[in-house]
């Protein structure tokens, strides 16, 4: 990941020498959130059926799905329109089961009771709209699995002294561990993390 960062900077942005010393700092500070984020998601995927799907997909008319449409008690149409950071898949038998993943890289938390008083519903949409309309793009019965909100941040945590190595890299893991929604099915959640061990999504 670094070395393909800084390839960028010397095609794309002149490379470092010319940068100030902030830039160099966010540029460092950059490199290394991606490579804890490669290095986490490399780990996840390597213990799960789901599989990374399509990636800042468009929901609106003539994009890659179509829109949500809401009928109005007056008799017009209102149309959702939004773009999914990240949908997962993953398929058992002739269903195929819809994962949405957005990025964040402050510190979201999925609230239910947010939820209930209409508020945090972005992710839902997304993801009823993408089972709803994307049949005939995913190939199957397509049923919603969940939405996550994933740390898209190199995790900052006070240690306390004399931890270990396994303890610093536990504790790292944990700051990364994804948070949202997910259907109670035991094996389709076992296809997300193999053994539900909670290590990253939270279920147990």
């Amino acid at each position: 990941a670094r070395r393909l960062s800084v390839n960028y900077l010397n095609e794309y942005m002149g490379g470092i020498d010319t940068k100030s010393a902030r830039f160099k700092y966010l540029f460092r500070r950059l490199c290394t959130t991606v490579e804890t984020l490669l290095t986490s998601l490399a780990a996840e995927f390597k213990n799960s059926e789901f599989v990374m799907t399509d990636f800042e997909l468009k929901i609106g008319k003539n994009q890659d799905i179509s829109p949500l449409s809401l009928k109005l008690t007056d008799g017009n149409v209102i149309e959702v329109y939004g773009k999914a950071d990240r949908v997962d898949t993953c398929r058992i038998g002739e269903d195929v089961y819809i994962r949405v993943v957005d990025y964040k890289t402050g510190s979201k938390k999925f609230k239910l009771n947010d939820v209930l008083n209409g508020l945090s519903l972005q992710m839902l949409i997304y993801l009823f709209t993408i089972c709803e309309n994307g049949k005939e793009r995913y190939g199957g019965n397509t049923i919603p699995a969940g939405i996550l909100y994933f740390p898209a941040k190199d995790p900052v945590f006070t240690l306390k002294r004399h931890l270990s190595q396994d303890e610093i890299k536990a504790k790292r893991q944990d700051d990364l561990k994804q948070n949202g929604l997910l259907l109670g099915d035991a094996e389709v959640l076992d296809k997300m993390e193999k053994g539900l061990n909670g290590i990253y999504i939270p279920v147990k």
